[in-house]
Protein backbone atom coordinates (compact mmCIF):
# COMPACT_ATOMS: atom_id res chain seq x y z
CA UNK A 1 0.00 0.00 0.00
CA UNK A 2 1.11 3.44 -1.09
CA UNK A 3 2.10 6.25 1.23
CA UNK A 4 -0.87 8.51 -0.72
CA UNK A 5 -3.22 5.45 -0.70
CA UNK A 6 -2.67 5.11 3.61
CA UNK A 7 -3.33 8.76 3.47
CA UNK A 8 -6.32 8.40 2.11
CA UNK A 9 -8.22 5.93 4.03
CA UNK A 10 -6.90 7.51 7.32
CA UNK A 11 -8.67 10.74 5.99
CA UNK A 12 -11.53 8.97 4.35
CA UNK A 13 -11.83 7.32 8.51
CA UNK A 14 -11.61 10.57 9.78
CA UNK A 15 -14.71 11.76 7.66
CA UNK A 16 -16.52 9.52 8.69
CA UNK A 17 -15.75 9.68 12.11
CA UNK A 18 -17.01 13.27 12.06
CA UNK A 19 -20.09 12.70 10.27
CA UNK A 20 -20.74 9.69 12.79
CA UNK A 21 -20.27 12.28 15.55
CA UNK A 22 -22.40 15.16 13.73
CA UNK A 23 -25.46 12.51 13.30
CA UNK A 24 -25.05 11.27 16.88
CA UNK A 25 -25.60 15.03 17.72
CA UNK A 26 -28.54 15.74 15.84
CA UNK A 27 -29.87 12.21 16.89
CA UNK A 28 -30.30 13.63 20.54
CA UNK A 29 -31.64 16.93 19.27
CA UNK A 30 -34.31 15.18 17.24
CA UNK A 31 -35.16 13.02 20.20
CA UNK A 32 -35.00 15.20 22.54
CA UNK A 33 -37.34 17.96 20.07
CA UNK A 34 -39.86 15.01 19.01
CA UNK A 35 -39.62 11.64 20.55
CA UNK A 36 -41.70 12.92 23.19
CA UNK A 37 -44.37 15.35 21.97
CA UNK A 38 -47.65 15.06 22.09
CA UNK A 39 -50.14 16.30 19.95
CA UNK A 40 -53.36 14.85 21.80
CA UNK A 41 -54.38 12.57 24.21
CA UNK A 42 -57.53 11.01 23.51
CA UNK A 43 -59.98 8.72 26.22
CA UNK A 44 -62.47 6.80 25.49
CA UNK A 45 -64.33 6.78 28.63
CA UNK A 46 -67.80 6.46 30.31
CA UNK A 47 -69.10 7.76 33.55
CA UNK A 48 -72.19 7.49 35.87
CA UNK A 49 -71.78 11.09 37.20
CA UNK A 50 -71.12 13.99 35.93
CA UNK A 51 -68.12 15.94 36.95
CA UNK A 52 -65.23 16.23 35.38
CA UNK A 53 -62.03 15.42 33.82
CA UNK A 54 -58.56 16.93 34.09
CA UNK A 55 -55.05 16.26 32.09
CA UNK A 56 -51.74 17.40 33.73
CA UNK A 57 -48.78 16.81 31.49
CA UNK A 58 -45.15 17.79 32.61
CA UNK A 59 -41.92 17.99 31.20
CA UNK A 60 -39.58 17.49 34.33
CA UNK A 61 -38.09 14.50 35.52
CA UNK A 62 -40.01 14.60 39.23
CA UNK A 63 -43.24 12.33 37.99
CA UNK A 64 -45.09 14.66 40.81
CA UNK A 65 -44.69 17.76 39.54
CA UNK A 66 -47.46 19.32 37.65
CA UNK A 67 -49.54 22.55 37.76
CA UNK A 68 -52.58 23.85 36.73
CA UNK A 69 -50.95 25.76 34.21
CA UNK A 70 -50.13 22.59 32.09
CA UNK A 71 -53.29 21.04 32.33
CA UNK A 72 -56.45 20.34 30.09
CA UNK A 73 -60.31 19.98 31.52
CA UNK A 74 -63.06 17.85 30.20
CA UNK A 75 -66.69 18.25 31.19
CA UNK A 76 -68.53 14.82 31.24
CA UNK A 77 -71.60 13.76 32.00
CA UNK A 78 -73.36 10.26 32.87
CA UNK A 79 -75.96 10.87 29.97
CA UNK A 80 -73.31 10.62 27.73
CA UNK A 81 -72.73 6.67 27.61
CA UNK A 82 -69.03 5.75 26.45
CA UNK A 83 -67.68 8.71 25.05
CA UNK A 84 -64.25 10.07 23.38
CA UNK A 85 -62.47 12.70 25.29
CA UNK A 86 -59.65 15.04 23.79
CA UNK A 87 -57.02 16.65 25.59
CA UNK A 88 -54.85 18.97 22.53
CA UNK A 89 -51.29 19.17 24.51
CA UNK A 90 -49.87 20.80 20.66
CA UNK A 91 -47.24 18.82 20.28
CA UNK A 92 -45.66 20.01 24.07
CA UNK A 93 -42.61 17.86 25.07
CA UNK A 94 -44.15 15.29 27.71
CA UNK A 95 -42.21 12.86 30.09
CA UNK A 96 -45.33 12.00 32.36
CA UNK A 97 -49.05 13.03 32.58
CA UNK A 98 -51.61 12.42 35.28
CA UNK A 99 -55.63 11.83 34.81
CA UNK A 100 -57.86 12.82 37.65
CA UNK A 101 -61.19 11.82 36.89
CA UNK A 102 -64.67 12.96 38.32
CA UNK A 103 -62.69 15.19 41.17
CA UNK A 104 -65.11 13.81 43.81
CA UNK A 105 -67.01 10.58 44.52
CA UNK A 106 -68.22 8.10 41.70
CA UNK A 107 -67.51 5.67 39.30
CA UNK A 108 -65.88 5.50 35.59
CA UNK A 109 -64.87 3.18 33.05
CA UNK A 110 -61.66 3.74 31.24
CA UNK A 111 -61.77 1.81 28.20
CA UNK A 112 -58.23 3.17 25.77
CA UNK A 113 -56.33 5.86 26.45
CA UNK A 114 -54.34 6.97 23.21
CA UNK A 115 -51.28 9.35 23.00
CA UNK A 116 -51.04 10.90 19.57
CA UNK A 117 -47.55 12.37 18.57
CA UNK A 118 -47.49 14.15 14.98
CA UNK A 119 -44.10 12.84 14.26
CA UNK A 120 -44.64 9.13 14.92
CA UNK A 121 -47.34 6.62 15.23
CA UNK A 122 -49.93 6.52 17.86
CA UNK A 123 -49.67 5.11 21.51
CA UNK A 124 -52.69 2.99 21.78
CA UNK A 125 -52.99 1.80 25.71
CA UNK A 126 -55.58 -1.11 26.38
CA UNK A 127 -57.14 -1.48 29.48
CA UNK A 128 -54.62 -4.09 30.44
CA UNK A 129 -51.97 -1.38 29.19
CA UNK A 130 -54.15 0.93 31.68
CA UNK A 131 -54.38 -1.51 35.04
CA UNK A 132 -50.28 -1.85 34.39
CA UNK A 133 -49.19 1.78 33.53
CA UNK A 134 -51.23 4.11 36.18
CA UNK A 135 -50.65 4.24 39.79
CA UNK A 136 -53.35 5.80 41.79
CA UNK A 137 -53.33 8.03 45.03
CA UNK A 138 -55.18 6.97 48.08
CA UNK A 139 -57.78 8.80 47.06
CA UNK A 140 -59.49 6.54 44.54
CA UNK A 141 -58.80 2.55 43.21
CA UNK A 142 -58.53 0.52 40.08
CA UNK A 143 -59.70 -2.57 39.04
CA UNK A 144 -59.61 -4.47 35.68
CA UNK A 145 -62.74 -5.87 33.84
CA UNK A 146 -62.83 -7.65 30.73
CA UNK A 147 -62.62 -4.74 27.96
CA UNK A 148 -61.62 -1.57 30.54
CA UNK A 149 -61.04 -0.84 34.24
CA UNK A 150 -62.89 0.27 36.63
CA UNK A 151 -62.36 3.64 39.08
CA UNK A 152 -63.66 4.24 41.90
CA UNK A 153 -62.75 7.99 43.60
CA UNK A 154 -63.89 7.70 47.31
CA UNK A 155 -62.32 11.74 47.51
CA UNK A 156 -61.95 14.85 46.23
CA UNK A 157 -58.76 14.46 44.58
CA UNK A 158 -58.47 11.32 42.65
CA UNK A 159 -55.23 11.07 40.42
CA UNK A 160 -54.12 8.02 38.17
CA UNK A 161 -50.95 8.79 37.13
CA UNK A 162 -48.61 7.89 34.52
CA UNK A 163 -46.00 5.67 35.55
CA UNK A 164 -43.99 4.79 31.76
CA UNK A 165 -41.92 7.66 30.36
CA UNK A 166 -43.96 8.93 27.17
CA UNK A 167 -41.47 8.01 24.17
CA UNK A 168 -42.32 7.22 20.63
CA UNK A 169 -39.92 5.30 18.15
CA UNK A 170 -39.31 6.19 14.29
CA UNK A 171 -36.91 4.61 12.48
CA UNK A 172 -36.62 7.68 9.47
CA UNK A 173 -37.13 10.64 12.83
CA UNK A 174 -34.24 9.04 14.73
CA UNK A 175 -31.92 7.49 12.39
CA UNK A 176 -32.00 8.37 8.76
CA UNK A 177 -32.89 11.70 9.04
CA UNK A 178 -30.06 12.77 11.52
CA UNK A 179 -27.37 10.93 8.82
CA UNK A 180 -29.17 12.69 5.70
CA UNK A 181 -28.32 16.00 8.23
CA UNK A 182 -25.31 15.13 9.18
CA UNK A 183 -23.98 14.86 5.80
CA UNK A 184 -25.23 17.74 4.62
CA UNK A 185 -23.85 19.54 7.38
CA UNK A 186 -20.23 18.29 6.84
CA UNK A 187 -20.49 18.97 3.27
CA UNK A 188 -21.33 22.16 3.95
CA UNK A 189 -19.10 23.04 6.49
CA UNK A 190 -16.16 21.56 4.63
CA UNK A 191 -17.31 24.22 2.01
CA UNK A 192 -16.39 26.89 3.99
CA UNK A 193 -12.56 28.09 5.17
CA UNK A 194 -13.07 28.99 8.52
CA UNK A 195 -10.32 31.73 8.19
CA UNK A 196 -12.44 33.67 5.24
CA UNK A 197 -15.13 34.39 7.69
CA UNK A 198 -15.44 37.54 8.49
CA UNK A 199 -16.16 37.65 11.83
CA UNK A 200 -12.81 35.34 12.21
CA UNK A 201 -10.39 36.85 9.66
CA UNK A 202 -11.22 40.31 10.87
CA UNK A 203 -9.93 39.82 14.13
CA UNK A 204 -6.09 39.68 12.93
CA UNK A 205 -6.39 41.79 9.90
CA UNK A 206 -8.01 44.84 10.71
CA UNK A 207 -5.81 47.65 9.02
CA UNK A 208 -7.33 50.86 10.29
CA UNK A 209 -6.59 53.96 8.42
CA UNK A 210 -4.18 55.25 11.26
CA UNK A 211 -2.04 51.82 10.56
CA UNK A 212 -2.12 51.62 14.25
CA UNK A 213 -5.01 49.23 15.08
CA UNK A 214 -4.80 48.96 18.85
CA UNK A 215 -6.12 45.08 19.74
CA UNK A 216 -6.93 46.07 23.20
CA UNK A 217 -9.44 48.33 22.70
CA UNK A 218 -10.76 45.71 20.34
CA UNK A 219 -10.89 43.44 23.47
CA UNK A 220 -12.51 45.93 25.33
CA UNK A 221 -15.08 46.25 23.69
CA UNK A 222 -15.65 42.59 23.91
CA UNK A 223 -14.98 42.32 27.90
CA UNK A 224 -17.73 45.35 28.01
CA UNK A 225 -19.91 43.60 25.54
CA UNK A 226 -19.87 40.37 28.23
CA UNK A 227 -20.61 42.63 31.26
CA UNK A 228 -23.87 43.22 29.48
CA UNK A 229 -25.21 39.27 28.71
CA UNK A 230 -23.43 38.91 32.12
CA UNK A 231 -26.36 41.13 33.56
CA UNK A 232 -28.87 40.45 32.05
CA UNK A 233 -28.30 36.86 33.00
CA UNK A 234 -29.48 37.56 36.19
CA UNK A 235 -26.84 36.09 38.74
CA UNK A 236 -27.12 38.41 41.35
CA UNK A 237 -23.15 39.31 41.71
CA UNK A 238 -23.61 40.28 38.05
CA UNK A 239 -26.17 42.75 38.64
CA UNK A 240 -25.39 46.31 37.80
CA UNK A 241 -22.38 45.16 35.21
CA UNK A 242 -24.28 45.69 32.04
CA UNK A 243 -24.82 49.77 32.56
CA UNK A 244 -20.80 49.60 33.09
CA UNK A 245 -20.19 47.64 30.03
CA UNK A 246 -22.21 50.36 28.06
CA UNK A 247 -20.58 53.15 29.42
CA UNK A 248 -17.45 51.70 28.15
CA UNK A 249 -19.20 51.21 25.19
CA UNK A 250 -20.28 54.56 24.69
CA UNK A 251 -16.76 56.77 25.65
CA UNK A 252 -14.85 53.61 23.34
CA UNK A 253 -17.14 55.03 20.25
CA UNK A 254 -16.32 58.51 21.42
CA UNK A 255 -13.15 57.51 21.72
CA UNK A 256 -12.50 56.14 18.09
CA UNK A 257 -14.74 58.25 16.55
CA UNK A 258 -12.73 61.37 17.37
CA UNK A 259 -9.11 59.60 16.79
CA UNK A 260 -9.05 60.50 12.86
CA UNK A 261 -9.75 64.20 13.53
CA UNK A 262 -7.99 64.55 17.09
CA UNK A 263 -4.63 63.74 14.93
CA UNK A 264 -5.27 65.66 11.54
CA UNK A 265 -7.89 68.02 12.96
CA UNK A 266 -7.70 69.56 9.06
CA UNK A 267 -9.44 66.57 7.59
CA UNK A 268 -13.15 68.43 9.49
CA UNK A 269 -12.46 70.67 6.24
CA UNK A 270 -12.89 68.28 3.70
CA UNK A 271 -16.78 67.89 3.20
CA UNK A 272 -16.43 64.58 1.47
CA UNK A 273 -14.47 63.18 4.11
CA UNK A 274 -17.31 64.02 7.28
CA UNK A 275 -19.89 62.69 4.26
CA UNK A 276 -17.88 59.43 4.16
CA UNK A 277 -18.06 59.72 8.21
CA UNK A 278 -21.73 59.96 8.34
CA UNK A 279 -21.57 57.02 5.78
CA UNK A 280 -19.69 55.14 7.73
CA UNK A 281 -22.14 55.36 10.75
CA UNK A 282 -25.13 54.63 8.76
CA UNK A 283 -23.45 51.46 7.67
CA UNK A 284 -22.20 50.38 10.69
CA UNK A 285 -25.50 50.94 12.94
CA UNK A 286 -28.59 50.71 10.57
CA UNK A 287 -28.66 47.61 8.97
CA UNK A 288 -27.94 45.87 12.06
CA UNK A 289 -30.31 47.07 14.38
CA UNK A 290 -33.19 47.34 11.28
CA UNK A 291 -33.02 43.64 11.14
CA UNK A 292 -33.52 42.63 14.83
CA UNK A 293 -35.95 45.39 15.18
CA UNK A 294 -37.83 43.34 12.39
CA UNK A 295 -37.56 40.35 13.99
CA UNK A 296 -38.26 41.76 17.58
CA UNK A 297 -41.19 43.88 16.64
CA UNK A 298 -42.57 44.09 13.14
CA UNK A 299 -43.26 40.36 12.78
CA UNK A 300 -44.77 40.30 16.40
CA UNK A 301 -47.14 43.08 14.98
CA UNK A 302 -45.88 46.15 16.90
CA UNK A 303 -45.88 48.35 14.15
CA UNK A 304 -46.19 51.44 15.23
CA UNK A 305 -43.19 50.46 17.93
CA UNK A 306 -41.53 48.97 14.76
CA UNK A 307 -41.67 52.68 13.51
CA UNK A 308 -40.98 54.97 16.27
CA UNK A 309 -37.59 52.77 16.68
CA UNK A 310 -36.01 52.92 12.98
CA UNK A 311 -36.96 57.09 13.75
CA UNK A 312 -34.74 56.66 16.42
CA UNK A 313 -37.61 58.45 18.40
CA UNK A 314 -37.89 55.80 21.12
CA UNK A 315 -35.83 52.73 22.51
CA UNK A 316 -37.03 50.53 24.08
CA UNK A 317 -35.10 47.38 26.35
CA UNK A 318 -31.57 47.18 25.37
CA UNK A 319 -32.50 49.43 21.60
CA UNK A 320 -32.43 52.96 23.91
CA UNK A 321 -28.45 52.97 23.42
CA UNK A 322 -28.68 53.15 19.43
CA UNK A 323 -30.72 56.69 19.71
CA UNK A 324 -28.43 57.97 22.22
CA UNK A 325 -25.78 56.92 19.60
CA UNK A 326 -26.99 58.55 16.54
CA UNK A 327 -27.71 61.59 18.20
CA UNK A 328 -24.37 61.87 19.28
CA UNK A 329 -22.66 60.61 15.44
CA UNK A 330 -24.74 63.57 14.45
CA UNK A 331 -23.28 66.32 16.66
CA UNK A 332 -19.85 64.91 16.51
CA UNK A 333 -18.89 66.90 13.58
CA UNK A 334 -19.96 70.51 14.87
CA UNK A 335 -17.89 70.00 17.82
CA UNK A 336 -14.56 68.81 15.48
CA UNK A 337 -15.21 71.72 13.53
CA UNK A 338 -15.34 74.29 16.47
CA UNK A 339 -12.10 72.87 17.23
CA UNK A 340 -10.46 73.41 13.83
CA UNK A 341 -12.21 76.77 12.95
CA UNK A 342 -12.83 78.40 16.64
CA UNK A 343 -10.01 77.20 18.36
CA UNK A 344 -7.40 76.57 15.57
CA UNK A 345 -6.55 72.38 16.12
CA UNK A 346 -5.22 73.53 19.75
CA UNK A 347 -4.37 70.50 21.25
CA UNK A 348 -5.10 72.76 25.13
CA UNK A 349 -7.72 74.28 24.03
CA UNK A 350 -9.60 71.19 22.41
CA UNK A 351 -8.62 69.33 25.58
CA UNK A 352 -10.48 71.83 27.73
CA UNK A 353 -13.37 72.72 25.23
CA UNK A 354 -14.37 68.91 25.10
CA UNK A 355 -14.01 68.53 29.19
CA UNK A 356 -16.24 71.55 29.48
CA UNK A 357 -18.92 70.17 27.36
CA UNK A 358 -18.28 66.22 29.31
CA UNK A 359 -19.26 68.65 32.91
CA UNK A 360 -21.64 70.24 31.00
CA UNK A 361 -23.94 67.34 29.66
CA UNK A 362 -22.64 65.07 32.77
CA UNK A 363 -24.10 67.19 35.63
CA UNK A 364 -26.11 70.75 34.29
CA UNK A 365 -27.26 69.85 31.30
CA UNK A 366 -31.22 69.42 31.29
CA UNK A 367 -33.81 69.84 28.30
CA UNK A 368 -36.86 67.90 28.49
CA UNK A 369 -37.62 68.78 24.67
CA UNK A 370 -34.59 66.24 23.85
CA UNK A 371 -34.94 63.27 25.73
CA UNK A 372 -35.81 59.61 23.81
CA UNK A 373 -38.78 57.49 24.05
CA UNK A 374 -38.01 54.52 26.44
CA UNK A 375 -40.42 51.47 28.25
CA UNK A 376 -43.22 54.35 28.43
CA UNK A 377 -41.11 56.95 29.96
CA UNK A 378 -38.40 59.41 28.79
CA UNK A 379 -35.14 58.86 28.96
CA UNK A 380 -32.09 61.47 29.28
CA UNK A 381 -29.04 61.68 27.07
CA UNK A 382 -25.82 59.64 27.72
CA UNK A 383 -23.77 62.49 25.54
CA UNK A 384 -21.77 63.62 28.27
CA UNK A 385 -20.10 59.96 28.48
CA UNK A 386 -19.01 60.12 25.08
CA UNK A 387 -17.38 63.65 25.25
CA UNK A 388 -15.56 61.88 28.24
CA UNK A 389 -14.28 59.70 25.25
CA UNK A 390 -13.47 62.70 22.78
CA UNK A 391 -11.59 64.93 25.44
CA UNK A 392 -9.19 61.49 25.83
CA UNK A 393 -9.09 60.99 21.81
CA UNK A 394 -7.22 64.85 22.07
CA UNK A 395 -5.37 63.46 25.47
CA UNK A 396 -3.73 60.61 23.59
CA UNK A 397 -2.92 62.11 20.26
CA UNK A 398 -1.56 65.33 22.32
CA UNK A 399 2.00 66.17 23.85
CA UNK A 400 0.83 65.78 27.18
CA UNK A 401 0.78 61.98 26.50
CA UNK A 402 4.18 62.25 27.23
CA UNK A 403 3.89 62.75 30.82
CA UNK A 404 2.08 59.87 31.15
CA UNK A 405 4.65 57.74 29.70
CA UNK A 406 7.11 59.31 32.24
CA UNK A 407 5.50 57.51 35.15
CA UNK A 408 7.35 54.29 36.24
CA UNK A 409 6.33 51.52 34.60
CA UNK A 410 5.49 49.67 37.86
CA UNK A 411 3.40 52.79 39.12
CA UNK A 412 1.50 52.73 35.76
CA UNK A 413 1.16 48.82 35.88
CA UNK A 414 -0.84 49.47 39.09
CA UNK A 415 -2.95 52.37 38.88
CA UNK A 416 -4.37 50.93 35.64
CA UNK A 417 -5.29 47.58 37.48
CA UNK A 418 -6.80 49.53 40.49
CA UNK A 419 -8.88 51.68 37.75
CA UNK A 420 -10.14 48.72 36.67
CA UNK A 421 -11.27 47.06 39.82
CA UNK A 422 -12.76 50.04 40.73
CA UNK A 423 -14.71 49.95 37.72
CA UNK A 424 -15.77 46.38 38.26
CA UNK A 425 -16.18 46.33 42.20
CA UNK A 426 -18.78 49.82 42.27
CA UNK A 427 -21.24 47.38 40.70
CA UNK A 428 -25.09 47.77 42.12
CA UNK A 429 -24.97 44.12 43.21
CA UNK A 430 -21.07 44.62 44.70
CA UNK A 431 -21.34 47.88 45.87
CA UNK A 432 -24.91 47.78 47.06
CA UNK A 433 -24.09 44.29 49.26
CA UNK A 434 -21.00 46.66 50.42
CA UNK A 435 -23.34 49.28 51.72
CA UNK A 436 -26.23 46.77 52.47
CA UNK A 437 -28.21 48.67 50.21
CA UNK A 438 -30.35 47.99 46.69
CA UNK A 439 -29.61 50.76 44.68
CA UNK A 440 -28.73 51.34 40.88
CA UNK A 441 -25.26 52.81 41.44
CA UNK A 442 -24.53 52.11 37.93
CA UNK A 443 -27.20 54.49 36.67
CA UNK A 444 -27.25 56.93 39.45
CA UNK A 445 -23.59 57.99 39.00
CA UNK A 446 -23.05 57.49 35.15
CA UNK A 447 -20.68 60.53 34.91
CA UNK A 448 -18.41 58.52 37.58
CA UNK A 449 -18.37 55.36 35.38
CA UNK A 450 -17.67 57.91 32.34
CA UNK A 451 -14.53 59.57 33.78
CA UNK A 452 -13.30 56.17 35.14
CA UNK A 453 -13.85 54.49 31.49
CA UNK A 454 -11.74 57.50 29.79
CA UNK A 455 -9.04 56.83 32.06
CA UNK A 456 -9.19 53.01 31.79
CA UNK A 457 -8.95 53.37 27.85
CA UNK A 458 -6.15 56.01 28.16
CA UNK A 459 -4.12 53.29 30.43
CA UNK A 460 -4.79 50.23 27.91
CA UNK A 461 -4.19 52.02 24.77
CA UNK A 462 -0.74 54.44 26.35
CA UNK A 463 1.23 51.42 27.09
CA UNK A 464 0.25 47.73 25.02
CA UNK A 465 2.77 46.15 28.33
CA UNK A 466 0.32 46.49 31.18
CA UNK A 467 -1.40 43.89 32.20
CA UNK A 468 -4.86 44.99 31.89
CA UNK A 469 -3.76 45.83 28.62
CA UNK A 470 -2.27 42.83 27.54
CA UNK A 471 -5.15 40.94 29.15
CA UNK A 472 -7.78 42.76 27.15
CA UNK A 473 -5.28 41.94 24.19
CA UNK A 474 -6.21 38.28 24.31
CA UNK A 475 -8.03 36.08 21.71
CA UNK A 476 -11.15 35.54 23.09
CA UNK A 477 -11.85 38.91 23.97
CA UNK A 478 -11.23 40.65 20.73
CA UNK A 479 -13.30 38.15 18.76
CA UNK A 480 -16.19 39.13 20.93
CA UNK A 481 -15.42 42.63 20.30
CA UNK A 482 -15.21 42.75 16.56
CA UNK A 483 -18.68 41.14 16.60
CA UNK A 484 -19.72 43.47 19.86
CA UNK A 485 -22.49 45.29 18.22
CA UNK A 486 -24.47 42.11 16.67
CA UNK A 487 -23.38 40.50 20.47
CA UNK A 488 -24.88 43.29 22.13
CA UNK A 489 -28.27 43.42 19.97
CA UNK A 490 -28.85 39.95 19.65
CA UNK A 491 -28.08 38.42 23.41
CA UNK A 492 -31.23 39.04 24.77
CA UNK A 493 -33.09 36.90 22.67
CA UNK A 494 -30.83 34.15 22.86
CA UNK A 495 -30.92 34.10 26.50
CA UNK A 496 -35.12 34.02 26.07
CA UNK A 497 -34.40 31.55 23.87
CA UNK A 498 -31.93 29.53 26.46
CA UNK A 499 -34.54 30.13 28.71
CA UNK A 500 -37.51 28.83 26.80
CA UNK A 501 -35.83 25.47 25.26
CA UNK A 502 -34.09 24.61 28.70
CA UNK A 503 -37.67 24.20 30.60
CA UNK A 504 -39.01 22.67 27.70
CA UNK A 505 -36.83 20.07 27.36
CA UNK A 506 -35.79 19.49 30.96
CA UNK A 507 -38.78 20.92 32.78
CA UNK A 508 -37.14 23.06 35.23
CA UNK A 509 -35.46 26.82 35.08
CA UNK A 510 -31.61 27.04 33.90
CA UNK A 511 -29.74 28.37 36.69
CA UNK A 512 -28.67 32.34 36.63
CA UNK A 513 -24.94 31.08 36.22
CA UNK A 514 -25.07 28.13 33.34
CA UNK A 515 -27.72 30.31 31.54
CA UNK A 516 -24.55 33.02 31.22
CA UNK A 517 -22.15 30.61 29.87
CA UNK A 518 -24.48 28.80 27.64
CA UNK A 519 -25.93 32.68 26.57
CA UNK A 520 -22.02 33.33 25.89
CA UNK A 521 -21.34 30.64 23.65
CA UNK A 522 -24.71 30.80 21.89
CA UNK A 523 -24.96 34.71 21.23
CA UNK A 524 -21.36 34.38 20.44
CA UNK A 525 -21.91 32.39 17.69
CA UNK A 526 -25.10 33.78 16.01
CA UNK A 527 -22.99 36.87 16.39
CA UNK A 528 -20.68 35.85 13.91
CA UNK A 529 -23.91 34.91 11.98
CA UNK A 530 -24.79 38.50 11.72
CA UNK A 531 -21.54 40.35 11.69
CA UNK A 532 -20.38 38.01 8.44
CA UNK A 533 -23.73 38.50 7.10
CA UNK A 534 -25.41 41.69 7.27
CA UNK A 535 -22.90 43.84 9.39
CA UNK A 536 -19.83 43.26 6.76
CA UNK A 537 -21.71 43.49 3.36
CA UNK A 538 -22.84 47.25 3.89
CA UNK A 539 -19.25 47.88 5.90
CA UNK A 540 -16.78 46.26 2.97
CA UNK A 541 -13.42 47.31 1.97
CA UNK A 542 -15.11 50.69 4.21
CA UNK A 543 -14.58 48.97 7.24
CA UNK A 544 -11.19 47.06 6.71
CA UNK A 545 -9.64 50.99 5.92
CA UNK A 546 -11.40 52.77 8.29
CA UNK A 547 -11.72 50.60 11.98
CA UNK A 548 -10.95 53.06 13.78
CA UNK A 549 -13.11 55.90 12.67
CA UNK A 550 -16.06 52.87 12.43
CA UNK A 551 -15.14 51.19 15.73
CA UNK A 552 -18.09 50.53 17.90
Amino acid sequence: MTRTNSINIIQAVKNLAIIAFIALCFHFIILMLTASGVSKIKIKIESFNDGFVQVFYTNQINRNNYSEKRSYINEIKSSDGKTELTFALNNFIVNSFRIDPLMGEGKIKIYSISINSSFYDSKILSAKDIFSMFNTNSECSLSLKNDHVEVISTGGDPQLIYNQQVKFFSPFFLYAMPVFLSIIFFITLKSISIKKIPAFRDIDSKAPSSQDNIRALDGLRGFAAILVLADHSNYIYFKGLGAIGVWIFFCLSGFLLSTPFARNPSRVSSISYVGNYLTRRVKRIVPMYYFILTTTYLFGAKLETFLRHILFIQGDRIFWSVPQEMLFYSILPFIFYFNYYILKGSFKLSILFTFALAIYFNHYFYQPAIFIFHDGGRLKLWTGIFLSGVCLSYVYHSPFLNYLKRIPFFLLNTISIVFFLIVLLSSDALLGSLFRENRPYTWIYTSFYGYLSALLILFIASNRRLLISQFMSCYALRAAGIVGFSFYLVHVNVLNMIRQIYYALLGSYVSEITLFFVGLFMTYMLSVVTYSLIEKPFLGSVHRNNTNASAN
